[in-house]
């Protein structure tokens, strides 16, 4: 399994969220739920490898 994080923005200030998963399509898959969960529908986020396990 490998780490990936979702960058995104709040409030001006720039955001990490830890995203552990299999494949980078896991992780987006990921993000793009924890953006519905935090009620972002058009917010601008990234996903990115930040470690391979």
């Amino acid at each position: 399994m490998s780490t990936f994080v979702m960058t995104y923005r709040t409030a001006g200030s720039l955001r990490m969220q830890p995203l552990p998963a299999h494949t980078l399509e896991a992780a987006w898959n990921c993000a793009f739920d924890v953006a519905e969960r935090m009620g972002c529908r058009a917010c601008s986020f990234g996903v990115h490898r930040a470690a391979k396990g």
